[in-house]
């Protein structure tokens, strides 16, 4: 059979079709993620995310000979970015991108408040959903009071699909609202900030049944009319479900536009344990644990390309910065503790750009290295490897500079599509729950010293 995955991305949606029986992606079509930009920041259109969804299910089923071996479809998607419906589940409004600031006066007047008595511990970021609809409450009142329901953007989709509109447990881990321990909404969360708890869905684990296509779907996507709708899941999660972090203790790193450390624990850290900006939430197997921290590196790289290499492909960039060795440089490319700012030491008038973007990339190794160490301590658990996936983890530049600081060797997938696979197999294991669902092939980077010898 076949199973279709949704990656519904910051930059770029992707849509896969993995064959079960192969055990590999045949087919993938991809396209911009609908972003734009006005005075009070970015946001997407959600019908624009709708049709761009249905365009690439279209044209990536139209690379399957016979359709009617597609089983099911699933869609992760960034975590954060909430769509309000009306009362007959039209979208009211544009959807405020994760990544925006707005909600961020909102959370230091809500968290300062309630932290101590009701996240107990959890940490909760001023990106989450919960005070992003505190600003719409604030600035648009109207499109609040019409709301009858909010979903996540993945759960916006899979419901356009099957006319089910649901919340998975991970993308509610990532709203301010959810009780992890119970896995239900906050109620006291929602009366302190005068929200309806009545507008927030069912919850759902990861990889659930959903229904089927509607009528106006099967025209929209070409599916066949039989197509199951799976709940999906957080991005970053479905990214490591892909490729195999499945047990307690183990460690991956999703090298994309933000850099996700996610290890899987069996059970919550307890109450206070944790050190700032460690996050924790329900993965997407329905029995582990998260603690997540992030690193914008995919943000910071592409902000000092844009100004050392603008215009230069990015194999004639790596050629340049591989002949740099790091003795010749004492440059140190540091972090803010808030990760908001960054800092260049040692930096001379006479360093050339391939050395400085050679720091900034040991810079961004020497961070996440210390977010590994905080998170072993805080789980008492050595971790001999790490799983990375994502476009820097097939740089070998990056792998050398990666695992030479980190002091491990690196378990690198193979697969280009991690995220949009990882939701195909939430469907595969929706469909058949006694089988264990296929992982993505990967390949061992030894653990290497900056010039080159192995450990």
């Amino acid at each position: 059979m076949k199973f279709i995955g949704v990656d519904l991305g910051t930059t770029h949606t992707k849509a896969i079709v993995y064959d079960d029986v192969l055990n590999k992606v045949v087919a993938s079509e991809i396209a911009n993620t609908p972003v734009q930009r006005d005075h009070t920041g970015f946001s997407r259109n959600p019908i624009d995310m709708r049709n761009t969804v249905c365009k690439l299910i279209r044209d990536v089923v139209r690379q399957v000979s016979e359709i009617n071996e597609i089983a099911a479809l699933s869609v992760a998607s960034m975590g954060e970015e909430v769509v309000l419906l009306d009362e007959d589940c039209e979208p009211i409004g544009d959807i405020i991108t994760w990544f925006d600031q707005r909600g961020t006066l909102e959370y230091t007047e809500i968290y300062n408040r309630v932290s101590d008595e009701f996240y107990k511990g959890v940490y909760i970021d001023p990106s989450f959903s919960l005070f992003k609809l505190l600003w719409i409450k604030d600035h648009r009142p109207d499109d609040l009071k019409r709301c009858r329901k909010v979903v996540d953007l993945g759960g916006y989709i899979l419901g356009c699909l099957s006319g089910n509109y649901q919340v998975d447990w991970s993308h509610a881990s990532r709203t301010g609202i959810f009780n992890i321990r119970s896995k239900r909404w906050n109620e006291e969360i929602c009366l302190i900030a005068e929200l309806d708890g009545a507008i927030f869905p069912s919850l759902v684990p990861s990889g659930i049944k959903l229904g089927t296509l509607t009528p106006q779907s099967i025209r929209d996507t070409g599916l066949p009319p039989h197509t199951v709708i799976v709940s999906g899941g957080h991005d970053h999660l479905c990214a490591a479900y892909a490729s195999g972090v499945r047990t307690g203790g183990e460690l991956f790193i999703s090298a994309g536009t933000s850099e996700a450390h996610l290890l899987l624990s069996t059970k919550l850290l307890n109450e206070g344990s944790q050190a700032p900006s460690i996050e924790q939430g329900c993965f997407v197997d329905d029995k582990h644990y998260y603690v997540h921290a992030g690193l914008p590196s995919g943000h910071v790289f592409a902000q000092w390309r844009n100004l050392l290499y603008k215009g230069v492909a990015e194999s004639e960039m790596y050629a340049e910065i591989e002949r740099v060795s790091e003795a010749n440089t004492d440059i140190k490319f540091v972090f803010s503790s808030d990760l908001k700012k960054q800092s260049l030491m040692n930096f001379k008038y006479t360093t050339d750009r391939a050395t400085l973007m050679r720091s900034i990339l040991e810079g961004l190794a020497l961070k996440s290295s210390e977010m590994i160490d905080n998170l072993e301590s805080i789980l008492k658990h050595r971790i001999d490897t790490v799983t990375v996936s994502g476009h820097p983890a097939r740089v070998p530049l990056w792998k050398e500079i990666r695992s030479s600081i980190l002091n491990r060797p690196l378990s690198v997938i193979e697969e280009v599509e991690t995220t949009a696979l990882g939701a195909a197999l939430l469907a595969v294991r929706a469909c058949h729950p006694d089988i264990s669902p296929h992982i993505a092939e990967r390949s061992i980077w030894p653990t290497t010293n900056l010039w080159g010898g192995t450990a």
